[in-house]
């Protein structure tokens, strides 16, 4: 049974979370620059493996004659076919900033206005039942976003943890000569 306590801690776990999401996008957008770096370098191995793939169906079709059909094997095909879709993956915004982030946010509101309407007493009985539903998918769905971002941020910093590990190596060459 629902009472004022819970739904207040609800009230104030969905506004909590909505102000989470905001945070997200705060800490995301100073590093997008280099989180679409590391997308730009990705997107660049994909097409060069592209045209690893492709080479040799090219080169061996490449005998015959213009505008011919070329047929190529089922392993190309399927080889052709993962590029393609990491390619297609790193050419799009990513999913969880768009559809995750405002997924989550309408959903912290939603959840928010739920324990409103309850503590207004208005219509008490039906939204009783939605309040802890709407609050558990909002946090899923925040979860989802939490991860998507996480993983992002970690390959900058572990990146940038490369580039400064390069740079002590060749600090430390010159300090020992």
């Amino acid at each position: 049974m629902m009472n004022e306590s819970i739904v207040s801690a609800l009230l104030q776990a969905s506004i909590t979370g909505a102000g989470l999401v905001l945070a997200i996008y705060a800490l995301i957008v100073p590093i997008a620059g280099r989180i679409f770096q590391h997308k730009s370098e990705a997107l660049q191995k994909s097409l060069d493996d592209l045209k690893q793939v492709t080479r040799p169906i090219l080169e061996h079709k490449g005998n015959e004659k213009p505008f011919r059909r070329v047929v190529i094997s089922e392993k190309d095909a399927q080889s052709l076919e993962n590029v393609a879709k990491q390619i297609k993956a790193r050419i799009s915004f990513p999913d969880y900033l768009r559809l995750g982030v405002g997924a989550s946010f309408i959903l912290y509101t939603a959840s928010s206005l739920a324990c409103l309407w309850w503590l207004m007493d208005w219509e008490r009985v039906e939204t009783a039942a939605w309040i802890p539903r709407l609050f558990g998918l909002s946090t899923f769905v925040f979860l989802v976003v939490g991860i998507c971002a996480i993983r992002d941020i970690y390959y900058v910093l572990k990146k940038d943890f490369e580039s400064f590990k390069q740079l002590k190596s060749s600090v430390e060459g010159i300090s020992a000569q």
